[in-house]
């Protein structure tokens, strides 16, 4: 009897520490997926006006593609690269050559106007990208529509 009662403890003890953990890891992921609206927002629209003519988000374009470029350069290096790119060339910077060079010399735009607050908005827009709509938003725009039909 008695390794049957330890059985039944030891699963007992297993099933609620798998619980708790799963619990937590859930509470996790849903805190890392939340997103900083106005930040994106503002971030986008900055992009829209300086970026997008030579960049995109997931492809090369005149420019490299920006999605994630944090995860590549740290954010310090960044801020001195779109401010002023060949400021940052013309003191020696081994990444701004080789980034220049890899581009057949074509110099990207200087942005001194831009605020460090403005750069790293759009830097946050590179990392999370565009607003995904809700389920709900879709759902109610979808129902919506089917309602119109059905009494057309």
């Amino acid at each position: 009897m008695k390794s049957v009662a330890l059985h039944s403890k030891i699963t007992n003890v297993l099933l609620r520490s798998f619980t708790f953990i799963l619990f937590f890891a859930f509470s996790f992921t849903t805190n890392a997926q939340e997103i900083d609206e106005a930040r994106q927002k503002e971030g986008r629209k900055l992009f829209n006006q300086h970026c997008v003519a030579c960049h995109k988000l997931d492809k090369k374009l005149v420019g490299p593609a920006l999605g994630g470029v944090e995860e590549r350069r740290e954010n310090e290096w960044l801020i001195k690269w779109i401010r002023n790119n060949a400021e940052l060339r013309a003191s020696g910077d081994p990444d701004a050559i080789a980034i220049y060079e890899e581009y057949n010399g074509a110099a990207m735009n200087a942005f001194p106007q831009l605020s460090d607050q403005q750069i790293n908005d759009i830097l946050y827009y590179t990392t999370v990208g565009d607003p995904v709509k809700k389920v709900a938003d879709t759902a109610s725009a979808a129902g919506g529509v089917s309602g119109g039909q059905g009494s057309a």
